[in-house]
Parts: C-alpha cells; structure tokens; sequence
C-alpha cells in the first residue's frame, strides 16, 4: 500500500490524492504484475511497470492477497509527477526487505526524488528518508523478513518521520521537488528496492 495524501490547512483531516494497493487475491505463484496500476483515490494517477515487478509474497494483512516483488535490479513503477503536491502531505508505505544489509540506497517510494524531493529508503541496516538539501534521516533498523509502516509527515509546523506509529525523527521541508513520483525506486531509474511492497 503506497498512500499520498494532502493535509487540510485548518484541521487534522485528510485528503487523499494517490492510493495504490500493490495486492492480488486471486495471484498464484510468481505472477507478474500489471503494466499499470490505477490509484483508488480519484483514479487521475497511474503507476506503469517498468521491469518484472511479481506478485510473490502475503502482504502485511494476509487477506489483501499476495503483494508485488521488486527484485532491486529493474522491477519499480513510474509516474511521472503529482505536481500539485508540495506543501502539507503524508507518504506512507507498507514494506519488508528480502535483505537486512544492503549497503547500496533502496527506494521504496519517492515524491520527487533523493536530491529534489522526498524518497522512503532501506540504506544498510537502516529504514529511513532521503530529503532532497537536507540529507538522510533514519527511521529504524531494517529486520529481513518484517513488515514495516513508514511515514513522512510533512507539515508547517513540524515535519515527522514515523515507522510502525511510532515517531522516530523529525526533519527539514525538501527545497524541491522533481516532477516524477516512483514505487520501487529513488526515483531515477538507479536505486531499486529489493523486497516487497503490500
């Protein structure tokens, strides 16, 4: 589940803008996934396939189906921006690692990218957030195997990294944000996450 979503200015509510479910319930075996994924959320935004993202793995909730694969060589999704996101928003993801430590950066969604932009990555043994002027900021170790819930607030009066509900860090506003918007990626085509996505 990748969720991006635009907090109100006046009260705590939420406005979802994307919503991609990476689930299946009806995949069997090493399926590929689909060459675009629609978002729930107003279907405006669509992810294209890019490589042989599978559907392997049971997802964090086992009744959502089996949850897509990304092999951290080519398999990521694409979009290529959500340009009216750039103030208050939430990105969020449910994501497990195939391996603890990984010393190359793995992303596993990005608004923008590492360098302009915001981008939830596994870097060694670390969860974590690449922020685009401003540099890394952990989020917690990386347990091979375990589903995690990683989330960057962005917000006026404080940015917070969380992981599992829990915040684990604050952090500062991006300067920029590229046009593009990656799942599975830094956002460049380079950094590909090995692992599982629900």
């Amino acid at each position: 589940l990748i969720t991006f979503a635009v907090l109100a200015q006046v009260s705590a509510s939420v406005t979802p803008v994307v919503d991609f479910k990476f689930t299946d319930r009806d995949a069997l075996g090493q399926v590929l996934g689909p060459e675009c994924i629609e978002d729930s959320a107003g279907g405006r935004y669509v992810l294209r396939r890019h490589g042989e993202p599978r559907y392997m793995n049971i997802p964090q909730n086992p009744a959502d189906g089996r949850a897509l694969h990304f092999d951290g060589q080519s398999s990521y999704l694409l979009k290529g921006g959500i340009p009216a996101v750039t103030d208050d928003f939430v990105l969020e993801a449910w994501c497990r690692a195939a391996r603890q430590d990984d010393p190359e950066w793995r992303g596993v969604v990005a608004h923008g990218d590492g360098g302009r932009g915001y981008c939830i990555v596994q870097h060694g043994r670390t969860w974590g957030l690449l922020v685009g002027g401003v540099g890394f900021v952990s989020a917690g170790p990386v347990v091979a195997g375990q589903w995690v819930h990683i989330a960057a607030i962005v917000h006026r009066e404080e940015n917070t990294l969380m992981l599992n509900g829990e915040r684990v860090a604050s952090f500062g506003r991006a300067k920029t944000i590229r046009p593009s918007f990656a799942v599975g990626d830094c956002g460049n085509g380079r950094e590909f996450f090995s692992g599982d996505i629900s």
